[in-house]
């Protein structure tokens, strides 16, 4: 296992969807965009 993947592990993501009902793994420590 990779460095990268280790961290990955560790990170908290939220699932966001738009007004398309597209979805997303967006980083919890991130402001989501609008749209």
């Amino acid at each position: 296992m990779a460095w990268e993947d280790q961290e990955d592990e560790n990170r908290i993501y939220h699932v966001v969807m738009n007004h398309e009902d597209q979805y997303r793994i967006w980083p919890a420590g991130r402001e989501v965009p609008a749209g």
